[in-house]
């Protein structure tokens, strides 16, 4: 279990370490070298500096804001920094920089991985996390927080349990935003590390082979779950179908169905099967490549007997898996969560 969990949270400090790193290029006093350049160029035909060039100052608030090239310049980067962290060399190319980390909505992977990666790249970090101990509790607006914040630092991670509060910041900071999480809307950082994980895993995806369908099943809150909103949607980009298993009321939003179909369509991926609905753990798994478990979200709930009625809807077991491809891969966000049955796990996706 410790492996499982190291991984997962250094997956989070290599994402979020790329991310600052591709934003403040030209910032840097060291170079960094991206491995991968050669293939990038030969088999995609971009030039990975030029492309995080470009990326410098760009606000991250939805998983759209990212292009397939610009993913592609994450994806190579962080395979650079996983080898950096891996041979514990230091990276320290971000040194002098001044982050704000922003959490009016509770965190601890989230917040932890930015932290670390901040740090690791040599930078330093204003943490707060308090939202009584700030001038929001005064009655401030969230432009006049974010027009002053944005003077004292370089970049600011921002997490809020209000879906539409980062729009307003964005109106007037001066320096680029990470959304590390709007209410029920998306949360782009954690969709960049499933995929990068989807990616290690199954890495043809990228070739968007039409005879290579990768099957995905999300599991649980649906709705209110911002990290399925955001890879759902970039997953649909490539040659992906979706099963998506929830009870009626926890059920994915429309909007983010036609997305997904739009995305489908654009690039000739979209079939009968592409898009499904299950309300049945065993069904929905079935011939499935990757299992995506969510929580039922305690926080989104005003009445506590409707959580108390669907929180263990989808309790995964070895019943549940029996299903699923014999290369399926079970994907848990949520580490308190990993109480499924870890031997069936580590026999399964080895």
């Amino acid at each position: 279990m410790g492996r499982i969990i190291d991984s997962i949270l250094s997956g989070g400090v290599i994402l979020t370490a790329t991310l600052l790193t591709c934003k403040y290029l030209k910032d840097r006093k060291r170079k960094l070298t991206i491995e991968g350049q050669c293939e990038a160029k030969n088999k995609f035909n971009i030039d990975l500096n030029k492309i995080i060039e470009k990326m410098k100052n760009k606000n991250i608030i939805n998983i759209d804001d990212i292009n397939d090239e610009e993913l592609l310049a994450i994806l190579f980067t962080a395979k650079t920094f996983e080898k950096i962290l891996r041979d514990k060399k230091d990276s320290k190319y971000l040194k002098d920089k001044v982050f704000c980390s922003l959490f009016t909505e509770p965190s601890t992977r989230t917040r932890c991985s930015f932290d670390s990666a901040i740090l690791r790249l040599g930078s330093k970090v204003i943490n707060i996390t308090d939202v009584n101990s700030t001038s929001f509790y005064k009655g401030e607006t969230v432009q006049d927080t974010f027009s002053v914040m944005s003077k004292y630092v370089d970049g600011i991670i921002y997490r809020d349990a209000s879906n539409n509060n980062i729009e307003l910041a964005i109106e007037t900071s001066s320096k680029p935003i990470i959304n590390a999480g709007n209410g029920t809307g998306e949360h782009p950082t954690q969709s960049l590390l499933d995929f990068y994980t989807i990616y290690n895993f199954f890495p043809y995806i990228l070739d968007r082979n039409p005879n290579k369908k990768l099957k995905v099943a999300f599991v649980g809150d649906l709705k209110n779950g911002r990290t399925i909103h955001s890879l759902s949607k970039l997953l649909s980009r490539y040659n992906v179908s979706f099963n998506f298993i929830s009870c009626k009321s926890l059920d994915i939003p429309n909007n983010i169905i036609n997305i997904i179909s739009d995305n489908l369509k654009k690039n000739n991926f979209y079939d009968e099967n592409s898009i499904n609905k299950y309300d049945n753990l065993e069904k929905g798994l079935e011939g499935t490549h990757i299992v995506y478990m969510t929580r039922i979200q305690k926080e989104r709930f005003s009445d506590m007997s409707e959580y108390n009625k669907y929180k263990d809807s989808f309790i995964l077991d070895n019943n549940a898996l029996k299903n699923t491809r014999p290369d399926a891969k079970v994907y848990n966000i949520y580490i308190y969560y990993i109480f499924f049955n870890l031997t069936f796990y580590i026999n399964k996706t080895k």
